[in-house]
């Protein structure tokens, strides 16, 4: 197996908890220091980023069918 792969594995395994931590800490950092709105905006966007990172499934199906409504 070359690096690549080992790489991709690895971060499939752990992009769960990888985003969620990601999201915290940039929540963390944006109440820190005191930029609410931002806030606001990064829960909007936690919302979405959530949804297709558990639910890649749904979300390709989303996807597919949003490509074969327009092109075909």
């Amino acid at each position: 197996m070359n690096f690549g792969v080992n790489v991709y594995n690895w971060l499939a395994s752990n992009i769960q908890s990888l985003g969620l931590a990601a999201l915290l800490i940039v929540g963390i950092y944006l109440v820190i220091e005191r930029k609410l709105s931002k806030v606001v905006g990064l829960v909007l966007v936690s919302i979405v980023a959530i949804g297709f990172i558990y639910n890649t499934t749904g979300v390709k199906d989303l996807f597919l069918e949003l490509f074969n409504s327009f092109f075909n």
